[in-house]
């Protein structure tokens, strides 16, 4: 399938003393194709990914092309998933990517594209439950890419399971699949459920529990895994309220805990807590209300830790779930980000301060959040989410806790558009994104755009 750059317009801005360099061009794909995203190579190129936007004989077909730093196309590769497979999640380590797809509670796709020099690899796995006994047990895999981690050459999924914290591991060099079973803590009288699970470093991760009896009655479980699910350590910190989400941090190896607690009847967050390692246990150093903090927005969805030289950041985001109509007509529309939040902490884990952003409306339907961040070459941080038409990119400085916006030009092909042509965006490292979509006239939806651009802070 060719693929041909047009170069539309280059334009620069001068906005807070940062330079904004465009340089917009057209993606040409067979008909019935449209970018998906772009993936940035680790030394250069990029990769872009399309996929037919409608069925065909009841799979969506997928290509991969890949390209040089001076955008000539080297190598592409085909695969397809079917119409009944379901995203579920997607990991991406240097030249690597793989998406998960499931299809019933028995089966899953594991997609792998790999970029060997010039060449790229593209292998498409089908992945059944193992037995247990005479019956399959469902996978039951849970959604969001934060239930999908790579440890050396394995990628691990996160499973439900009534008691285990279950993984499946797929080795990405052979088609081994296997089961690891992590038994959570056992307290007589009370139940258990998982909170979170998060990779750690390149060989660990960590399984965090909510063991409760009663309202009152709760303890916190942090556990520390090797890839073989062999228990390293853990932490318990007890007399513990209701959790709505946690998320960690090392320092100098050490962890770090820091979560949203909250009303368990309302099921909703009104409060924060950080712990920090002292003499081998977790200490809470900071249990604020958002009342104090002078929040007047619920924040749901908590991001990982950001742990700088002098400070810890816990930043997260607010969203309001919007329905169409009452009642049993009543349509669950998504969720709509509203804010996100940065709130500062030393190395002790005492508050300092805290700074926000203003989304605005960003709807989807994802309870991950819509905005994204990664270290620039200053030593800061760039923060930045997408929208239909525009790409808000924001520069947050750690040690003063300020949020400044970079100012991006719009991207408008038709003056009225389709409401699901909501663009994509990734950080490349070197201060530089690629920014990816395609836009439909509503007027007419077989008039379709395709673009990427390469946007540099200066």
């Amino acid at each position: 399938m060719p693929i041909k750059f047009i170069p539309l317009f280059l334009s620069v801005f001068t906005v807070l003393n940062v330079c904004v360099a465009q340089d917009v061009q057209e993606l040409i794909l067979e008909d019935g194709y449209v970018v998906e995203k772009i993936i940035p190579c680790e030394n250069d190129g990029f990769i872009v990914v399309s996929e037919t936007k409608n069925a065909i004989d009841k799979e969506f077909l997928v290509e991969y092309q890949l390209y040089n730093s001076l955008n000539e196309k080297i190598d592409e590769s085909n695969t397809s998933y079917k119409k009944r497979h379901y995203y579920w999640g997607n990991v991406s380590d240097k030249n690597l990517n793989s998406s998960l797809y499931s299809s019933t509670n028995y089966w899953a796709r594991l997609i792998t594209n790999s970029k060997q020099g010039s060449t790229l690899n593209t292998k498409t796995k089908d992945i059944r439950s193992p037995k247990k006994s005479f019956f399959l047990e469902p996978l039951n895999i849970v959604p969001g890419n934060g239930s999908m981690f790579q440890l050396e050459d394995e990628i691990f999924v996160y499973t439900k399971s009534a008691k285990f914290v279950k993984f499946i591991k797929l080795n990405i060099s052979s088609d081994v699949v296997t089961t690891i079973e992590i038994e959570s803590p056992e307290v007589k009288g009370y139940t258990n459920s998982v909170l979170g699970v998060q990779k750690l470093s390149e060989d660990e991760f960590i399984v965090v529990f909510d063991v409760r009896k009663s309202k009152k009655d709760a303890h916190l479980y942090v556990c520390k895994y090797n890839a073989g699910g062999e228990l390293l350590k853990d932490y318990k910190l007890e007399d513990f309220p209701f959790v709505k989400n946690v998320s960690v941090g090392l320092i100098d190896g050490k962890l770090v805990v820091g979560g949203f607690y909250g009303i368990m009847a309302a099921g909703r967050a009104t409060g924060l807590f950080l712990c920090v390692p002292e003499d081998g246990k977790l200490v809470f150093k900071s249990n604020l209300s958002f009342e104090e903090l002078g929040l007047s927005v619920n924040f749901s969805v908590i991001h990982e830790l950001i742990i700088s030289d002098n400070s810890i950041i816990m930043w997260a985001e607010s969203y309001a779930k919007e329905f169409n109509g009452y009642g049993e007509n009543k349509q669950y529309l998504g969720n709509n980000y509203s804010h996100a939040l940065f709130l500062g902490f030393d190395l002790e884990g005492k508050y300092e301060g805290k700074s926000s952003l203003k989304i605005g409306r960003n709807r989807v339907f994802d309870d991950n959040g819509v905005c994204e961040i990664a270290k620039n070459k200053e030593g800061d941080y760039f923060v930045w989410f997408s929208g239909q038409t525009y790409v808000s990119i924001h520069e947050l400085q750690i040690d003063e806790l300020n949020v400044s916006k970079i100012k991006v030009k719009e991207f408008k092909f038709f003056e009225k558009l389709k409401n699901d042509s909501k663009l994509k965006t990734t950080y490349c490292g070197n201060n530089s994104f690629f920014v990816c979509g395609y836009q439909q006239d509503k007027k007419d939806a077989s008039n379709t755009t395709n673009f990427v651009t390469k946007i540099t802070i200066e």
